[in-house]
């Protein structure tokens, strides 16, 4: 059971694991080996006596065996003494049901506590730190690979243990982009048609500039950042940034903080046109960037979130993933995360319709038109509130495209407490803020799942952030995208996407239900490791 990142998640689940084991279970019976990965606990508002005993309920009875193996706890509240009364409690319950803790491992309620090798800091915004010992280890490996001699020849076993100390350290890595600065890395380390087993360490290699590059990025990163911050120090702070990169031209607009407004526009050199799109778009978002760095005001970033928008989703999911496949624009996604860095803010990608650029304004920059009070073009203030703004409710959106075999419907507003028991047995209808639909999402199927046959929703989504929601599940189904000007409501020109949890439905094959997944014998596995570890093959003994 796993609690992610949702405070109030994490607290009933805990809590409800613990209340369940003792209440409805009680004697444990059987031997305790199995995986209850991380779980959370919050403090903060916590009432023993509520109940949440519907995450864990079951219809067929109890179950006679409870196989657990229980982890880490991370009881996290705003208050000490909040977090102390919900420690208190939680260990006082976990006697109760018969489970031990170690008190070597048992930590205090504090700000700053170890988390899976790293800190997890809260003095101010929380942040998962690297210990210095580790950053001092890494930092001191890239700083030996990029100043040794280009022509060196290396042993790919070494090469191989300075990229794992740079992987471990992938999780405290803004967004967790780490792994995507090492790809290549990996490459030179086991390159493809090298074959398997060990002898492939043991042949030696040189660090190309891709490599380097990384490096670089790596130094950098352990230079200038402490960790992966959750938001922000400057979170109530955002700097509104449109681009456009045509064919022939390329501009946008800035809008630093206390600033004037700032228009800019370019065109491509003639050894350019041959590249598409995408790599101008990102070659855009870079300039745009590299012009705030050598502002003067460059200072008024730090700390803040810049929105960069763009009709190109293409930038929107290299940069999300903050890789590519395509060498030229992973060298570019590369060099906007550096500059990321250099500014000390958190870039924002945002994929917007090409009307949107036009309604700015931005669209006529790049083709060498300058924004004037002569041109129809809706303030940006106004437009970039509009972005993110939630659809507003309408019934006929409802009916165009709530099936006909929908339960009873009924509108919950975003704005207004999640409760679980009221989206139970009907069709809730939901209009959130692009930011807010995947966490929307996941409390929505949490919740779906208890009584999944009668239970349903319909979200109306502004196609803004739609990689934030996509892939969730494979329940969730996208049924539409409605298109502001082809209808006559009054909508900005943003797409809405249709997403659907519809009541599952049982099918059942009864050619494959008894069927078991074939696994592969115990010898292959044998074999795997044996090779892997460089062993000669054991030799199985002959019956006489």
């Amino acid at each position: 059971m796993g609690a992610g990142n949702s405070p109030a998640i994490a607290c009933r689940i805990g809590l409800a694991f613990v209340r369940l084991v003792k209440e409805k279970f009680g004697v444990f019976q059987g031997e305790a080996r199995a995986n209850c990965y991380w779980t959370g606990l919050q403090a903060n508002g916590f009432d023993p006596k509520l109940g949440y005993g519907f995450i864990l309920t079951s219809n067929d009875g109890g179950a006679v065996h409870i196989w657990v193996w229980v982890d880490d706890f991370l009881i996290h509240g705003p208050t000490h003494e909040k977090t102390a009364r919900g420690l208190q409690f939680f260990l006082d319950t976990a006697v109760d049901c018969g489970f031990l803790f170690h008190p070597k491992k048992l930590v205090p309620p504090q700000q700053v506590v170890k988390y899976c090798g790293f800190l997890f800091d809260t003095t101010a915004v929380p942040c998962l730190r690297i210990p210095e010992a580790k950053k001092e280890r890494a930092l001191a490996i890239c700083d030996y690979l990029i100043q040794s001699p280009k022509h060196k020849r290396w042993s790919r076993l070494g090469l191989a243990v300075a990229v794992g100390v740079l992987e471990s350290l992938t999780e405290a890595t803004p967004r967790r982009l780490g792994h995507t600065h090492l790809k290549e890395f990996h490459t030179i380390v086991h390159p493809p048609g090298l074959g398997n087993g060990a002898a492939p360490y043991y042949t030696t290699t040189f660090l190309n500039s891709e490599v380097l590059d990384e490096l670089h990025w790596w130094r950098q990163f352990l230079t200038r950042s402490e960790g992966r911050f959750v938001r922000g120090w400057e979170a109530a702070t955002l700097v509104p940034t449109f681009g456009d990169g045509s064919g022939t031209g390329t501009g946008g607009t800035i809008q630093l903080p206390n600033c004037d407004f700032e228009m800019w526009r370019g065109k491509w050199k003639p050894s350019i046109y041959i590249f598409p799109s995408v790599w101008k778009e990102l070659a855009t978002l870079k300039e745009t960037l590299l012009r705030i760095k050598e502002s003067p005001h460059a200072h008024q970033v730090i700390g803040t979130t810049v929105f960069y928008f763009t009709d190109n989703s293409g930038v929107y999911w290299i940069a999300t993933t903050g890789s590519s496949r395509t060498r030229s624009l992973h060298k570019l996604i590369s060099e906007i995360r550096l500059l990321e860095l250099d500014l000390q803010c958190v870039l924002q990608v945002v994929h917007v319709p090409g009307r949107v650029l036009i309604t700015q304004g931005t669209d006529g920059l790049s083709r060498g038109v300058w924004m004037s009070a002569l041109q129809n073009i809706m303030d940006s203030d106004r437009l970039t509130q509009a972005i993110f703004d939630p659809v507003p409710f309408d019934m006929t959106l409802v009916w165009t495209h709530l099936p006909q075999s929908a339960p009873l419907t009924q509108y919950r507003s975003w704005n207004q407490p999640w409760t679980a028991s009221l989206c139970l047995h009907q069709t809730t209808v939901w209009c959130p803020p692009p930011e807010l639909a995947r966490q929307l999402l996941t409390f929505l199927l949490n919740s779906w799942v208890e009584c999944p046959f009668t239970t349903s929703a319909l979200l109306f989504v502004p196609r803004v952030v739609e990689a934030s929601w996509r892939h969730m599940s494979r329940y969730v189904r996208e049924l539409d995208t409605i298109y502001p000007h082809k209808t006559n409501l009054r909508l900005l020109p943003i797409p809405i996407v249709v997403l659907y949890i519809a009541p599952h439905t049982l099918s059942f094959n009864p050619n494959s239900r008894l069927d078991k997944t074939p696994t592969a014998a115990p010898s292959w596995h044998a074999a795997q490791a044996t090779l892997t570890r460089g062993l000669p093959e054991r030799v199985q003994p002959q019956g006489d």
